[in-house]
């Protein structure tokens, strides 16, 4: 458990992004307050920038490895921006799952993996609407007997 510095509650390491700078490896905000703070400076800095972001589809999404059929679920406010960050991530060797992070090392290749968007939303659907969805979908699928890489 650790405790978000900016809205104080006590939440499990899942609810953080993964920062290997800090100590215990998490960001010190909460995944929930991460977004309510990047929303808010797109808010006042609208008419300075140009933010493309604002502008994607949120939603919840599945990367599914193509030879054994084991899937990742996942939800982002920006989804076409998360699907770029795994890649990145897995090309640089830097995944935060381990286990995905080790088939795309064996195979090499992205080509291994298919990036599919479950459920499409708006752009201002909240993160703990998206973060619902998402836990819907993982038990869903644990229902079903697939096998997922998400841990808990």
């Amino acid at each position: 458990m650790k405790t978000c510095t900016k809205c104080k509650e006590e939440k499990p390491f899942s609810e953080f992004h993964k920062n290997r700078t800090r100590k215990d490896g998490h960001h010190a905000w909460c995944n929930v307050c991460k977004s309510e703070a990047w929303r808010s400076y797109c808010e006042k800095n609208k008419g300075r920038h140009k933010i493309y972001r604002t502008r994607q589809p949120s939603g919840v999404y599945k990367i599914v490895n193509k030879i054994d059929g084991k899937v990742y679920i996942g939800q982002s406010t920006f989804l076409k921006e998360r699907f770029n960050s795994h890649k990145t991530r897995l090309r640089n060797k830097r995944h935060g799952s381990s286990e995905l992070q080790n088939v795309y090392d064996k195979h090499g290749s992205l080509d291994v993996f298919e990036f599919i968007i479950i459920e499409q939303h708006a752009p201002d659907t909240t993160t703990e609407f998206l973060l619902e969805r998402e836990k819907y979908f993982i038990n869903k699928y644990k229902e079903e007997g697939k096998e997922l890489y998400n841990v808990g």
